[in-house]
């Protein structure tokens, strides 16, 4: 994936090669930027590998083990952090700004939180600022400071 698919769409579907799977990528681009302007970031999620991965693992981990705590469930029994993969999906990627800083959303499906999913942020520099149920971007209101619920901080 490059700038160049998104020249005369806001919306590209993106092959992932670490998860295996195709990605809705959706580009908000305010009044005052241009596509141009996301391009470093266009070309960080293309390096999406491994180490994000196992990076992720235990923070959605933790997510999955309070969720089922919280709900009274036992399933789906998921047995370590490296097996949480085969019980989610990233169904879209939405990159957008706050403020003077990019930002990218990822949103999807996980087996032990059907009705509200899971949704990952990412900052510019890639760093991790929430993992947790999807509520549209968990840090919306302060990226310094993350709303409840938010498996980073934990």
């Amino acid at each position: 994936m490059d700038i160049s698919h998104f020249k005369n769409s806001k919306t590209h579907i993106w092959f992932c090669d670490v998860l295996g799977y195709e990605i809705m990528v959706k580009l908000e681009v305010e009044k005052n930027e241009t596509v141009e302007s996301y391009s470093d970031l266009i070309r960080c999620i293309n390096k999406w590998d491994v180490k994000l991965l196992d990076k992720l693992d235990p923070i959605i981990f933790d997510y999955y083990e309070d969720t089922l705590l919280m709900c009274g469930e036992t399933e789906p029994q998921i047995e370590s952090p490296k097996d949480i993969w085969s019980h989610l999906k990233i169904s879209s990627l939405k990159i957008f700004t706050h403020g003077s800083a990019f930002y990218v959303m990822a949103d999807g499906f996980c087996d032990w939180e059907v009705e509200h999913g899971l949704e990952i942020d990412f900052n510019e520099f890639f760093d991790i600022l929430y993992v947790g149920s999807f509520i549209g971007n968990g840090f919306y209101e302060d990226p310094k400071n993350p709303s409840y619920g938010n498996y980073v901080c934990g």
